[in-house]
This record gives C-alpha cells, sequence and structure tokens, in this order.
C-alpha cells in the first residue's frame, strides 16, 4: 500500500513542481531528510525519489525564467571553494579511492541542494515553505519514535530509517534539536489554532524522542535549546517552569539505564566510547599532519590499514587524554565535525569549513540586525541561528560535517541575508520585493 502512494505521489509532485520549482526545492529538502524509500517494503525501495524530484526542478528553473538570478553572497564562495576542495581532496586520497568517490557523490549532491536554495528560495512564502517541508521531514520521525517510546513504557530503543544520515541515534537527535527552533517559530507564526495545537504536540514528542534516543550529544544540544529560548524569550518563567517539571519529572520517566549514561559525561575519560573518539580525533590529527593541505580523502580516518598505521603514534598526545591502553580491532569513526573535516579535508579544508559556517551565521545576525520593523524576518533569523549554535555545539561528538538539513540552513541564511540587503536598500515607499539580485554581504553585520 505504501508502495502505490508512493509511486502516485511522484506524479503529483512533478505536476507542481513544473509549475512552481520552489515546490521542487521543498521537497528535495523533504526528501533528503525523510528518505521516503525506507518508509516502503516492496519495489517502491528501488524509486529514486530525490533524483526525480531534483531533475525535474533543475528543468522547471530553467523553463520558468521569471525565477531571477538567485543569491549569492560571502558563504555562497566560501561553499564553491569547499566542493573544490573536497573533489580535490578526493582526487588524491590517501584511502581507498571507490569509497572517496562514493562519499563525494554524496557530497556534492548536498552542495547542490544549497545552490538550489540559494537560487530560486527568494521570498517570504517560499522560506516558510522550505522550513515547513524541514519541520515535517523530521518531525515524522521523530514523533513516531517519541509515541513508540512513550506507548513502550521507556522500551523502545530509538532509532533513526536505516541507511540514511539520520539512521544512527544520535544523528537523530542532533537532527531534531536543529528543528526544534524552526518548530518553535512555525508554532509562534501560524494563526490557526488547531495547527499551533499540533505543532505543540510535535515539539513535545521531538522533545521526548531526543531524551529517549540515549544520545549524550543529544541531551546537550537540548539544553542548548531550552538556554538560548530562557535568555532570549518573552515567557521565561513559563520557559523555568517547564523546564522545571520536565527536570522533576525524568526520575520516575526514565530508566536507571538512562541516568548511567548521562553521568558519563562527567566520567568520559573511563567510557570506551569516548576513548575511541579520541583516538579517531588523534588519528585526524596525525593524519592532517602528514597530508596538511588536501588531508587524507573522504572516509580515509575510517580505513583500517591507515588506522594501524598510525596507532603507534597515538601516545604523542597521552599527556592531553591517555589511550594508549586501549586498542580496538577496528578503525573509529570521528564523531566529530571539526575532526572529520581535519581529517578528510586537512587544516585547509577545515579552514574552509569554518569559514562557511561562521559567514552563514553572520548572514543570519545580519538579516536579524537589519530587519527593522519586519518582525518575521527576524524572528526566523535569529531561530536559524539557534540551530547553527546547536549543529556547531552538539556536532562536536557528532560525524555529521556534511548534513543536508545544515546546509539548507545555510542556503537560508544567504537568502534571509539578501532579502534584508534588500529591505535596507529599498526605498521607503516600496512595494512588495522582487527577486533577489546578485549580491555579497557588506564587511560590516
Amino acid at each position: 500500500m505504501r508502495d502505490l502512494f508512493l509511486l502516485c505521489f511522484l506524479p503529483v509532485a512533478i505536476y507542481f513542481i513544473f509549475r512552481r520549482p520552489f515546490i521542487g526545492v521543498a521537497l528535495s529538502a523533504w526528501t533528503s531528510i525523510f528518505a521516503p524509500h525506507t518508509w516502503v517494503w516492496g519495489f517502491g525501495t528501488s524509486l529514486r525519489v530525490n533524483l526525480v524530484i531534483t531533475a525535474v526542478t533543475v528543468l522547471s528553473f530553467i523553463i520558468n525564467k521569471r525565477e531571477g538570478k538567485g543569491a549569492f553572497t560571502s558563504a555562497s564562495i566560501w561553499m564553491l571553494v569547499l566542493f573544490v576542495w573536497g573533489t580535490l581532496a578526493t582526487m588524491f586520497t590517501e584511502g581507498i579511492s571507490t569509497v572517496a568517490w562514493f562519499e563525494w557523490d554524496v557530497f556534492w549532491k548536498i552542495i547542490f541542494l544549497f545552490f538550489m536554495v540559494t537560487m530560486v528560495i527568494n521570498t517570504r512564502h517560499r522560506v516558510e515553505v522550505v522550513l515547513w517541508a524541514v519541520a515535517i521531514a523530521g518531525s515524522l520521525i521523530g514523533c513516531n519514535e517519541g509515541l513508540k517510546y512513550i506507548i513502550s513504557g521507556a522500551g523502545h530503543i530509538i532509532v533513526g530509517p536505516p541507511g540514511t544520515r539520520i539512521g544512527d541515534r544520535n544523528d537523530l537527535a542532533l537532527a531534531l534539536n536543529m528543528l526544534l527552533p524552526v518548530c518553535f517559530f512555525l508554532y509562534n507564526s501560524t494563526k490557526h489554532q488547531l495547527l499551533k495545537k499540533i505543532m505543540l504536540g510535535v515539539i513535545i514528542a521531538n522533545i521526548v524522542c531526543i531524551i529517549g534516543s540515549f544520545s549524550r550529544g543529544g541531551f546537550i544540544g537540548l539544553c542548548i535549546v531550552a538556554f538560548f529560548y530562557f535568555l532570549k524569550g518573552k515567557n521565561k518563567i513559563l520557559i523555568l517552569t517547564g523546564s522545571l517539571v520536565v527536570a522533576a519529572a525524568l526520575p520516575s520517566l526514565m530508566p536507571q539505564s538512562w541516568f548511567d549514561r548521562m553521568n558519563t559525561i562527567e566520567t568520559a575519560t573511563e567510557d570506551m566510547s569516548f576513548i575511541g573518539r579520541v583516538q579517531a580525533w588523534k588519528q585526524a590529527v596525525l593524519m592532517a599532519n602528514d597530508h596538511p593541505v588536501f588531508g587524507g580523502g573522504f572516509k580515509a580516518g575510517q580505513n583500517t590499514y591507515l588506522w594501524r598505521l598510525y596507532e603507534p603514534e597515538f601516545e604523542k598526545f597521552d599527556h592531553i587524554v591517555q589511550t594508549s591502553h586501549v586498542s580496538f580491532p577496528f578503525a573509529k569513526a570521528a564523531h566529530s565535525i571539526y575532526f572529520q573535516v581535519l581529517g578528510d579535508l586537512g587544516y585547509c579544508g577545515l579552514f574552509i569549513y569554518l569559514m562557511l559556517l561562521l559567514a552563514a551565521y553572520r548572514h543570519l545576525g545580519y538579516a536579524a540586525s537589519h530587519a527593522g520593523t519586519d518582525e518575521w524576518l527576524r524572528n526566523v533569523a535569529n531561530s536559524l541561528k539557534v540551530s547553527m549554535i546547536v549543529f556547531a555545539v552538539s556536532g562536536a561528538l557528532l560525524s555529521q560535517p556534511y548534513f543536508d538539513l545544515t546546509f539548507v540552513i545555510i542556503g537560508l541564511s544567504v537568502v534571509l541575508c539578501t532579502m534584508a540587503r534588500q529591505k535596507g536598500s529599498a526605498p521607503a515607499n516600496a512595494g512588495a520585493s522582487v527577486a533577489p539580485a546578485l549580491q555579497t554581504l557588506p564587511r560590516k553585520s
């Protein structure tokens, strides 16, 4: 039944994409997160839904000449440089070439999604459509897992769709934490009372999913979101009361194993999982020292041969964290966006990546500070700033540097910055904004 529904969904989606290319961009973002082919069991598993939608969107954009030139800022430049650097790193990979090129194939598609956002999304309505798309995509998974966790009495093991970017519970918790500010924004911006109640239930279910995922990085990310809304929100007493109620209810709702896992944050040096991560960080640094310009290439750090090659040198960093007393039978993933990029693309690649994140954050800051009387622009920019902060902090413990959702948000930062630029340069009596022109971010933010 699900396969038939998915098959019927495609021609309908194609029809509307040809009429409005921005619908294709929103659906591309939705399918990249939700991965509809993982929810079917028959012939639907072989359907390349995202590929079809992306191809039709590109064709529709070419046909619809009225779409404009799109937005282009400093983040766009850093994104192009990152793509070139990733390509060169793949060409000179120290790992297995087929693995590196497979990862590069995923890498360029995510970057292409970024440029689809910046080229097509250019109005308030289109921004909201994309935000609804990613919120629905992540929340369908979060609510499904969260409700199962509640119904099972905390017995359900929370995981994301298998074989996807958020298949691991830690990655799912990261995605939901990044989407919480988006959900809060959509909750506050909608005027429909029934929809507001639905969004409130979605937010609660997503929080349950994050807590029930047993993800330490997810728990830290949740604390960051709560702290920001307590700091910047208008209803501080309500937020504080809600947080205290949740904290008071946790001992009676969560099993002891959850508290044991969260307590390992304080005793990380004794936790085997953390030691494995530290060894992966050491390996990434050593590989970057040998290949500072292009690094080892995508997934080179998870090559067992290279791991064994660098393992005797791990003791060089034992004065920071002692790990020489442990040896793992296979290579460990970096579990850090920063160390993974360092190992993948070298010191130069890490610098480019950090500049990209910084440019996106500055774009959002510029949009918020130059929104003037436009509360919508200020609120959406501030919400996405929280998502970027969550990614930057929680991502330090997760292997998701090339994450679809993150690149969509970076794309929206370019769009919002451009909208703020237009608002500042337009005459006081100007009407609705036209499609953004090619422009860059000014030096002062």
